[in-house]
């Protein structure tokens, strides 16, 4: 069965000025309201709703913002909470989440929504997620990464570099994150595509790359499942672990998956999120 996870457990400071002027304090992005009322949590949340049903939605939080996160999943009632102790970067905070559905439903198909994103085409996004799960059966050993195509350098970004191998999608050659704004048309060029971090694949497969990519934290949070104060010695003794560093030396099976223009944007200002929004009306005028 699918189970769509959201990770909501990033520091996410790069809108801080506005976060201070609205709230009077700094908050992670996933957590600011942009002025229509919704935060890009809630715009997540309504996106794995389209997915799934609410029981199936796994939110990651931190201790650190419970008081934001209490505010805007009581807006959601039904979805599944785990929070973390602390902020430890993206492996953690997708291991936990993974290991919690595997304890609870070992065939489980996970989707994975990073929660600081803007989408302009949010039927379009849905879609294209729904063919990507549809293809799962086809991959049983891989995940499959989306990556989107931006026409014009955006420093700030990761980056995934796609190679040659058998099937539908390309395996990936390796992840450039946050090069220099020099190097990015020369990326661009090879074909590298924006790593958006939005995955899909069999729970099972998941638990195998964070095995491989990070033994200590994959025992350590499977033994901390249940036990709240052992979680939080984990999370105080282990170091911070980025998802995407090293996989490629790890040998996990992952295949990039282009995303088609649904006006995507990983939002770091204000700016980028209207310039995002702009240029998909945009698009969809001339079409």
């Amino acid at each position: 069965m699918n189970h769509v996870i959201v990770l909501a457990g990033g520091e996410g400071r790069r809108l801080e000025p506005q976060a201070r002027a609205r709230y009077g304090y700094a908050r992670p992005k996933q957590y600011c309201d942009f002025g229509d009322g919704v935060t890009l949590l809630d715009r997540t949340l309504a996106r794995a709703r389209r997915l799934v049903t609410p029981d199936r939605i796994v939110v990651v939080t931190t201790a650190g913002h419970r008081e934001e996160a209490d505010e805007c999943l009581a807006r959601w009632p039904g979805v599944r909470r785990l929070e973390q102790p602390r902020n430890r970067d993206t492996l953690p905070g997708l291991a936990l989440p993974i290991l919690s559905i595997l304890d609870r439903d070992p065939s489980a198909r996970v989707v994975v929504l990073p929660s600081d994103h803007s989408i302009a085409d949010e039927h379009g996004f849905t879609q294209c997620l729904a063919r990507i799960v549809a293809t799962l059966s086809d991959y049983p050993f891989d995940l499959l990464l989306l990556g989107a195509q931006v026409e014009t350098p955006e420093d700030g970004y990761g980056w995934i570099l796609p190679s040659h191998c058998a099937g539908r999608w390309p395996g990936v050659a390796g992840f450039r994150e946050k090069p220099p704004a020099e190097e990015l048309p020369h990326l661009i060029s090879r074909g590298a595509l924006a790593n958006t971090f939005v995955m899909a694949g069999d729970a099972w497969s998941f638990a195998q790359v964070i095995l491989r990519h990070a033994p200590t934290w994959f025992s350590s949070i499977l033994s901390a499942l249940h036990d709240s104060e052992r979680l939080r010695q984990v999370y105080d003794a282990l170091p911070s672990v980025n998802f995407s560093e090293g996989l490629h030396a790890a040998r996990a099976d992952l295949r990039v998956v282009p995303m088609p223009a649904v006006g995507w944007s990983d939002v770091g200002t204000p700016e980028r999120l209207q310039r995002s929004m702009r240029s998909y009306v945009e698009q969809a005028e001339v079409a």
